[in-house]
């Protein structure tokens, strides 16, 4: 229901392929008035036409029976008790739609517009008994309940939003809080959005039947969170919320504090030969600088993270590689040029991975963006491939016709095109490396 554009673009891919040794089963959800109606149409009829079997099925919105049931315990009514006309009437706003219900009752309470302190006597100002019309949405609500909130509060939520994983500790947050926060100060304001339920423990149990205790609602005591206690945002949906409030310049700069503080950490840890551990976090540093579109520094700590991958999964090397590819890609605003020779090496250690993982297709793929990074096409149709600039030929080559033109090229270049000085040696052992794995791979059909 909430897919980026990278999401349905990979979709679209896959339904397009050829179904006939395909065991997916692909489920799409989505709402009649989404905005992502007309792309699963479109997902639909591309699947058809590649020999998907493919099928719909119209689920109707929640009732408002079923809504009222939804958040009667949470607003503190007692089994099989009625909720007063006016709650009835409010409620039926969030049309079906139970996220968007639960958050609508955290801001009657929150806003004192509704007390359930007194199961027996509910209290409701009916003269505030609406919300905002740009509320009408889940993420609307949201929205609307952190504007209630006191500025450390949001300073605290935006902050934790920016983080990329999924969980953190108080003392997370206290390290790389902006402005001098004592960890008391902070864990008071942790407890609040606990309460607020933006947070929820890491790892606590859930019931099906979950019963909020109205009477312990603002009762920070049943919260008991400590320094190193493991948080986490309540649905992924807060998190995006959050960070969309974020003005982007601001998101950047707090991307590139985070980035800066981890780089400081990665000395004073001690590893103990936790290849993993260091990988994960040079991916993290890497993923920091990318959002403050810092792209040398994070195609910088992706390949990093690939160097280390020799002898992980061959998933994390083309993972680790191809961003680190990107990222150079995107870096058109800094000054220093891209190294050809390490992009070489990158294109041919993914290419290397592929092979691992027994997809000679892909494999070539890569090698032949390797020689096309040293000006050698190896693609085309004869005399007009071979006539453009930087191709040396058109038509696919023999092994050792590659072998003579490569042994041209870098006798012709003399062993530097950048201005990173890379020696005759490295591009040397580039090209040598290539030539053995395009000879591996041409010769194992």
């Amino acid at each position: 229901q909430w897919f980026d554009a990278p999401s349905w673009e990979l979709l679209f891919k896959i339904v397009a392929m050829d179904s006939t040794d395909s065991n997916l089963l692909i489920i799409i959800t989505g709402r009649p008035i989404d905005t992502s109606a007309e792309l699963t149409e479109r997902v639909l009829t591309c699947a058809a036409g590649s020999g998907w079997e493919t099928g719909t099925l119209m689920m109707t919105h929640l009732s408002d029976g079923c809504v009222l049931d939804l958040i009667s315990a949470h607003i503190g009514l007692k089994a099989g008790q009625s909720p007063p006309t006016a709650l009835a009437s409010f409620f039926s706003q969030a049309n079906g739609h139970p996220l968007l219900a639960i958050e609508m009752a955290n801001y009657l309470i929150e806003s004192e517009i509704y007390k359930p302190f007194e199961p027996e006597q509910h209290q409701i100002n009916h003269a505030e008994l609406e919300i905002p019309y740009s509320s009408t949405t889940f993420q609307g609500m949201i929205s609307c309940r952190m504007d209630r909130l006191l500025p450390s509060q949001q300073t605290a939520l935006k902050l934790a939003s920016v983080l990329i994983c999924s969980t953190f500790s108080v003392a997370t947050l206290a390290k790389i809080h902006p402005l001098a926060v004592s960890t008391d100060d902070l864990l008071h304001t942790v407890r609040v959005l606990l309460q607020g339920k933006f947070f929820e423990v890491a790892g606590m149990k859930k019931f099906k039947n979950e019963v909020l205790d109205v009477s312990k609602y603002l009762d920070e005591s049943c919260f008991e969170v400590k320094e190193n206690t493991m948080i986490q945002f309540r649905h992924q949906l807060y998190k995006t919320t959050v960070y969309d409030t974020i003005p982007p310049l601001q998101a950047k700069k707090m991307h590139r504090n985070l980035a800066l503080f981890y780089e400081s950490q990665i000395s004073d840890l001690k590893y103990s030969g936790d290849t993993n551990g260091r990988i994960e976090d040079y991916k993290l540093i890497a993923e920091h600088y990318s959002k403050a579109e810092k792209h040398l520094e994070a195609s910088k700590y992706f390949a990093m993270a690939g160097d280390l991958a020799s002898k992980s999964p061959p998933q994390v090397v083309i993972l680790c590689y191809t961003r680190a590819i990107e990222e150079s890609g995107k870096n058109k605003e800094e000054t220093e040029e891209k190294d050809e020779v390490v992009l070489v090496g990158w294109e041919r250690k993914i290419a290397e991975a592929w092979m691992n993982l027994g997809d000679r297709e892909q494999s070539l793929v890569h090698v032949k963006n390797a020689l096309r990074i040293l000006g050698v096409e190896v693609e085309g149709k004869g005399k007009e491939a071979a006539n453009k600039k930087g191709a040396l030929f058109g038509k696919l080559p023999t092994f050792k016709g590659l072998k003579k033109k490569l042994k041209d090229y870098v006798a012709v270049e003399g062993g530097s095109r950048t201005s990173g000085g890379r020696d005759s040696v490295s591009r040397n052992m580039e090209v040598s490396a290539c030539l053995t794995l395009w000879n591996n791979l041409t010769e194992k059909k």
